[in-house]
């Protein structure tokens, strides 16, 4: 059963039933040491700056030993929108909080390969020689 949550200057965004657990997980954790309405915190409670969420995932990607490629929230988002490729652009648009088509273009950008696979993917003629065979 797909699950949404309200973000304030998003809108609804899906969330998965196993994101909604580890959430609730560590609103719970947060709640034992600290009063505050935030999720996503510094260890003294304080907001998270985009600085310190793109050093962190830094810091993870080092741990994983993928330090060499490019760890930023920016990188991740792209990762994202790239992996939802059979999503039609415009829930891809809504999911990812795009008020522009355009911006969303950015993001998706795909190569030949990827092209000729989504071609063969969802071409009617491929379609036609399926239903034949």
């Amino acid at each position: 059963m797909a699950h949404a949550i309200k973000i304030e200057n998003i809108g609804m965004v899906p969330i998965s039933a196993q994101t909604i657990k580890l959430v609730l997980q560590l609103v719970n954790e947060n709640r034992e040491y600290i009063t505050t309405d935030r999720i996503f915190m510094s260890s003294y409670g304080d907001p998270l700056s985009h600085n310190q969420f793109n050093k962190r995932l830094k810091y993870y990607g080092a741990k994983a030993k993928v330090a060499q490629k490019k760890m930023t929230a920016h990188v991740y988002r792209h990762i994202w929108a790239m992996t939802l490729n059979g999503c039609d652009p415009f829930t891809l648009q809504k999911m990812g909080g795009w008020s522009d088509i355009r911006t969303l273009r950015r993001y998706v950008q795909m190569d030949t390969r990827d092209m000729h696979k989504r071609h063969d993917e969802y071409s009617p003629t491929t379609r036609f020689i399926k239903k034949r065979i």
